[in-house]
């Protein structure tokens, strides 16, 4: 089919105008390319109208090769408008709210599969020489740290003891992996555990998660390690406190 074809091209002072009648295919395509040549745009038309032809192409037979027996694609091959329209009135209401109610219970599913799945988030923080940034060799309030640092800057953590032989009370500050502590008064050999049950402290984490309620890091002899941490009994009474305010 011909086609009429009127073009008025201006770029500043450059102006020109073109009328052609009875164009083809191949003349759109020259036209195409003057005018992009015009605008100084370098565009290859003849290459992309082989990309096109070979796009086109492939589309075709891939479409061709489907199941093209049935009804319904046979009907949206000849008028595909109708065929959708068709099949749209066919779905109830019932169809659509389950539809959707079956997609939101597919949604919550997927998202509790996610929480699950992540895990919780840790407390990431730059250690020193290997240490968590609470470990503060220059901090002397061991009363207060519950943590003594030998010459070498190493922690020595406190251990709480109660001898069932004396019945005598009292510190000792040691190391990680001690197994016994002796009693100051009769000498007594007792048993040293960690006072949570977080165990023994790790030096790259904070080491206020490993102290129970009464500060100490291990207890020795009479005493049992407490279920509860310093930190948890400090939220506790801090609850408490805010409770006789109100």
């Amino acid at each position: 089919m011909s086609k009429e074809v009127y073009i008025r091209l201006r770029d500043g002072e450059k102006e020109s105008e073109m009328k052609m009648d009875s164009v083809n295919t191949e003349h759109q395509l020259a036209l195409m390319d003057g005018v992009f040549k015009f605008f100084n745009l370098d565009v290859d038309f003849k290459e992309l109208a082989d990309i096109y032809h070979r796009s086109g192409k492939a589309y075709k037979e891939f479409y061709e090769n489907m199941d093209s027996e049935t009804d319904y694609h046979k009907e949206i091959e000849k008028e595909p408008r109708r065929a959708v329209a068709k099949a749209a009135s066919s779905i109830t209401k019932e169809q659509i709210v389950a539809a959707y109610q079956e997609a939101e219970k597919e949604t919550a599913n997927h998202e509790e599969q996610e929480n699950e799945q992540e895990p919780e988030a840790k407390e990431e923080v730059e250690l020193v020489n290997g240490y968590h940034p609470a470990y503060d060799p220059k901090n002397t309030h061991y009363f207060e740290t519950g943590i003594k640092y030998d010459s070498f800057n190493k922690p020595l953590y406190k251990c709480r003891y109660s001898c069932p032989c004396c019945h005598d009370e009292s510190n000792h500050y040691i190391k990680t992996g001690t197994q016994h502590v002796r009693c100051w008064k009769c000498q007594r050999m007792l048993k040293v555990n960690p006072a949570t049950v977080h165990g023994e402290p790790d030096k790259s984490k904070n080491p206020e998660m490993y102290r129970d309620q009464f500060g100490n890091f291990y207890i020795a002899g009479a005493f049992v390690p407490d279920v509860k941490t310093l930190a948890e009994a400090e939220m506790e009474q801090e609850s408490k406190d805010d409770s006789a305010i109100k």
